[in-house]
């Protein structure tokens, strides 16, 4: 490795404040022939580096006193135009790391150190790699780690993903700000971008774009080889993104009812849970209404299943109506329908009660299910279709999704029992009203 020399050819000395641990990685990547201090603080460097022939200071964050960028100042004042002073930060350190870079050091690496980015930040040539030794892991090799880590996000949750490869990029190109943009989404790293200084486009299929880009680099201008990294990340993005959209695909799939439109029984199922618990947390009620269609087979059978498919079809869609954004309408199986509202009121306090004001919303659902014409039933396409339905309520009437579910399945029942055409609340000491 060639060693640091200063403008008349002197060997400059490198100077590292913090742990041994960082002299040997800096040691360990310059060679033999470098001279390299340690000091423990900040103070220390301060000293010497007014004695002169320092070059290079390698400041490990948490050596810094409180006031982290007046020190860095300091030293920046005491060194020579050209010296490099540079950051060593660990994973959690690296905002800190990342605004001092901006302000007043010359970059930061981030712990464990690697060979090269320690040799690219003092800009010095690496040697040849002596034969039959292993290749130390270049910051090329850490970023497919993390872009590999990215990607096995990116089925799950896509903004997440690609918010650590905007990290990534910046990380890697060493650029002070790094956006990915989508038709639907953005992911921002760092400072904000105005004009590009390096951007590609990303191909999301089906006519679909995107960009990458990056804002200034921290230190000097962006190399050719740079440049042509940033077409390959883009390459990769679009690609994380057109697997992540597709799965997405599949996955709706999967959790929505193909005749209407709703959620199926799994993603009911799958979305329940995750409601139950925000419920939980905010204190809140969750009420849920199972109910089917009276004598829905009568139906079936004298105008045909087709007849049948509008009837489920369009019900589902005169619910969605009734209800608000925050609620969930879902077909269950046959011509069973569960809905669950969800409260967006005041928390709970000792004594409440559960929310019976859904009553009316019920009713006016009721109304408009009767009023409503199926185009498929003829002289019955108005005011034909009634439903029984039951009614419950988290967390006074049950205290888990399979309770809930069960218990509401259970006054639907009753419902029947009492006559049809009724809603039936779990508790209540008779049955409601038919009107």
């Amino acid at each position: 490795m060639t060693t640091l020399t200063t403008r008349s050819g002197v060997m400059a000395t490198i100077l590292v404040i913090g742990p041994e641990s960082a002299l040997q990685a800096v040691a360990a990547a310059c060679g033999a022939g470098q001279p390299i201090e340690r000091l423990d603080d900040a103070l220390a460097a301060l000293e010497r580096i007014a004695a002169g022939n320092v070059h290079a200071v390698f400041v490990w964050t948490a050596s810094l006193p409180g006031r982290a960028q007046s020190a860095l100042e300091a030293m920046r004042e005491l060194l020579p135009p050209d010296a490099r002073l540079l950051l060593i930060a660990r994973p959690d350190e690296e905002p800190l790391a990342r605004d001092l870079a901006t302000s007043v050091a010359d970059d930061y690496l981030i712990w464990p150190l690697q060979n090269s980015e320690i040799a690219r930040a003092l800009g010095l040539r690496p040697s040849a790699q002596p034969q039959g030794a292993p290749p130390a892991a270049s910051a090329a090799d850490v970023g497919i780690v993390r872009l590999a880590e990215a990607i096995a996000s990116a089925a799950s949750d896509l903004s997440a993903c690609l918010d650590r490869v905007t990290a990534l990029v910046a990380d890697q190109l060493r650029a002070r700000g790094c956006t990915i943009e989508l038709p639907e989404m953005m992911s921002v790293c760092g400072e904000a971008i105005g004009e590009p200084v390096l951007a590609a486009d990303l191909d999301l299929g089906n006519s679909r774009k995107g960009k990458l880009a990056v804002g200034p680099r921290r230190s000097g201008a962006y190399s050719a080889a740079e440049a042509a990294s940033l077409q390959g990340y883009a390459a990769m993005v679009a690609t994380i993104c057109r697997l992540s959209l597709t799965a997405a695909h599949w996955q709706h799939e999967a959790l929505t009812d193909q005749l209407t439109g709703l959620l199926n029984r799994r993603g009911l199922l799958l979305r329940l849970p995750n409601l139950l618990e925000q419920a939980r947390r905010q204190r809140s009620p969750v009420t849920v209404l199972m109910f089917d269609i009276d004598d829905f087979k009568h139906y079936n059978d004298a105008y045909s299943h087709q007849a049948g498919d509008e009837i489920l079809r369009e019900t589902g869609e005169l619910f969605v109506r009734h209800t608000r954004k925050y609620d969930v309408v879902a077909r269950y199986g046959g011509d069973e329908f569960v809905v669950v509202f969800c409260e967006a009121d005041e928390p709970r306090v000792a004594g409440s009660k559960p929310p019976r004001d859904l009553l009316a919303v019920l009713a006016r659902f009721r109304k408009a299910l009767e009023r409503h014409e199926f185009s498929s039933l003829g002289p019955e396409a108005q005011g034909a279709l009634t439903i029984s339905g039951g009614l419950i309520t988290f967390p006074w009437d049950a205290g888990s999704t399979e309770e809930l579910i069960a218990k509401a399945d259970d006054a639907l029942l009753q419902a029947k029992r009492q006559g049809k055409n009724r809603i039936w609340l779990v508790g209540q000491d008779a049955a409601p009203s038919s009107t």
